[in-house]
């Protein structure tokens, strides 16, 4: 509950944790080099924080403020004022706060999105290449999406600047 903040949560994540157990009962899961109570213990944290996962990914989709800036296909609605006006020196300063700020997002992470979205390569390849499920790499693209954001509004944009 501590960790959820919500009942309705907690006892969901409880339930799911002893039908995890059950079912790795069934499959000889456990085999006693911990005890049970550790054991358990492991399961709820994972379930935890699936469910945190979860609830962040359906937040930021549903009501963080870049979910308009993007299409279905994850590009630009519109490309921000910022850099369609800019002149071509400071279109060259964004090419390099924007190359810094993909090479500090975490190495999975910008893998995927250099492969989906600057390579443009189909999905299947990305998913086969990086041997991941499409919906890892949906994630994988959604948080390079948000970081980046986040990296350009500070960056680019900079709070107490003047807007470009």
């Amino acid at each position: 509950m501590s960790r959820l903040n919500r009942v309705d949560y907690a006892e969901e994540v409880l339930q799911e944790t002893f039908a995890a157990a059950l079912a790795g009962f069934s499959r000889g899961e456990f085999d006693g080099r911990s005890s049970l109570l550790s054991w358990l213990t492991g399961i709820l944290r994972h379930k935890v924080a699936d469910v945190q996962r979860r609830r962040n990914v359906a937040s930021i989709d549903e009501n963080g403020p870049a979910s308009s800036c993007y299409d279905e296909r994850g590009k630009w609605r519109v490309m921000p004022e910022s850099v369609v006006e800019a002149k071509p020196s400071e279109r060259e300063e964004f090419a390099r706060i924007y190359q810094s700020c993909l090479s500090n997002l975490p190495a999975p992470t910008a893998q995927a999105f250099e492969l989906r979205v600057i390579g443009e390569t189909p999905t299947e390849r990305v998913c086969e290449l990086l041997d991941i499920s499409p919906q890892n790499l949906w994630v994988r693209l959604h948080r390079a999406r948000e970081l980046l954001r986040l990296c350009l509004q500070t960056r680019w944009m900079g709070e107490g600047k003047k807007q470009r």
